[in-house]
C-alpha cells in the first residue's frame, strides 16, 4: 500500500470509532464494518406512476472489501444486501484510494 492509503486507512478506523459503525453484508456473506449515511427517500417516475425509492451509501475499508468480497464488482450488482435490519439491493460500487462505497437501493419497487 502507499503512504496515502495507509494514512487513509488509519484515519478511517479512528473516524469509524468516533462516528460509529454498522454492519453491511451482501448475499449472506461476511458482515463488513461500515459507516452509513442517512437514508434517502425519494420518488422516481417509472412510466406507470411514481415509485418510492430508499437508498443509502455504506463506506467500507478497501482492505476489508478486498478480503471479504474478492470477486469483480459486477458479481455483486443486484444482489441483496442487509443493513440497519433492512434488505436492499446493491445498486453500485465505487472504489477510492482507501475506501469502497456501496450504493444500497430499495429491494423492490414501492419499498
Amino acid at each position: 500500500m502507499s503512504r496515502l492509503t495507509d494514512f487513509a486507512q488509519s484515519q478511517f478506523r479512528e473516524a469509524r470509532a468516533i462516528i460509529g459503525s454498522e454492519t453491511v453484508s451482501i448475499a449472506g456473506g461476511t458482515a463488513l464494518s461500515a459507516v452509513l449515511n442517512e437514508a434517502d427517500r425519494s420518488r422516481n417516475y417509472e412510466g406507470t406512476g411514481w415509485d418510492q425509492v430508499v437508498s443509502l451509501d455504506a463506506v467500507v475499508s478497501s482492505v476489508d472489501w478486498a478480503a471479504d468480497y474478492p470477486e469483480h464488482d459486477g458479481v455483486y450488482f443486484g444482489k441483496t444486501a442487509t443493513a440497519r435490519g433492512q434488505t436492499f439491493r446493491v445498486g453500485g460500487i465505487r472504489h477510492g484510494q482507501g475506501f469502497v462505497t456501496i450504493r444500497l437501493t430499495s429491494e423492490k419497487k414501492g419499498a
